[in-house]
């Protein structure tokens, strides 16, 4: 079975997209820190937390997305 290739025009839109989608989750949470501190009947640095509670997992399974078997069937780093 022969290998089919990506277009790089494809994979570029594809990367800019998530990265945009990645971007957006984290920084929605800006404007909405009052709103989440009042719901949940707390503080407003501690739901300020949440941003970096959400970005650590994203930042420690990147690496492992980058180097995974699909990663490379896409013409990844490995």
């Amino acid at each position: 079975m022969a290998s089919r290739q990506a277009s790089p025009t494809v994979l570029l839109i594809l990367l800019c997209v998530a990265v945009f989608l990645v971007n957006l989750a984290v920084l929605m949470l800006g404007p909405l820190l009052v709103a989440l501190a009042h719901a949940f009947q707390t503080s407003v640095a501690v739901v300020g937390q949440l941003a970096t509670a959400t970005a650590i997992p994203w930042g420690v399974t990147a690496p492992s997305c980058a180097w995974s078997p699909m990663s490379t069937a896409c013409g990844g780093c490995c």
